[in-house]
């Protein structure tokens, strides 16, 4: 994966918890729900994801599955 991929959330318990600054609750991110990828952490095991154009996250890129790679054209 790369930035600029579509992805879909894909999260083995069927959503993601994401927390803030000092482990505040900020919301869920649930499965089905698309993005796009803005960065990769430098190991790349995470991505900062996009959702829906609102809620910006860092995701492990194992609870991520590829729609659509930067280079292909959208549909």
């Amino acid at each position: 994966m790369k930035p600029g991929d579509v992805v879909i959330m894909d999260h083995p318990e069927g959503y993601a918890t994401i927390t803030g600054g000092g482990g505040t609750f900020v919301g869920w991110v649930p499965n089905g729900i698309k993005g796009l990828i803005y960065l990769l952490t430098p190991d790349a095991g995470s991505a900062v994801v996009q959702f829906d154009g609102r809620l910006l996250a860092t995701v492990p890129v194992g609870h991520l599955r590829l729609v659509r790679n930067a280079s292909q054209p959208a549909a």
